[in-house]
């Protein structure tokens, strides 16, 4: 079970680094009928096979959100390079040097 989270969190994160949030969708749907077929032939039984594919799919929707994060965080630091301004910074990070 472990192995399906981190690939799906694996997924995700790439898939939120290149698509929009429509690829969701198929993805989703590709996640879950994955994980029964895995769970149907490793023989588990019904709960756990259910509980496998809201796992693989919330791990897939969170790496989705991560990855855009990602990518957020890239284009910024490209913007800031390009333009020649700096990325802003939280207002507790900032200290007034005396």
């Amino acid at each position: 079970m472990m192995i399906a989270l981190i690939l799906s969190l694996t997924a995700g994160m790439v898939l939120g680094q290149r698509f929009k949030v429509l690829i969701l969708l198929p993805a989703t749907g590709l996640a879950i009928i994955a994980a029964t077929g895995a769970g149907m032939a490793h023989g588990d039984h019904g709960w756990s096979i259910v509980l496998l594919a809201i796992a693989v799919t919330v791990a897939l929707q969170i790496g989705y959100l991560i990855g855009t994060g990602i990518r957020s965080l890239l284009a910024a630091g490209r913007a800031s390079r390009v333009h020649g301004t700096s990325v802003p910074t939280p207002a507790v990070v900032r200290r007034s040097v005396r």
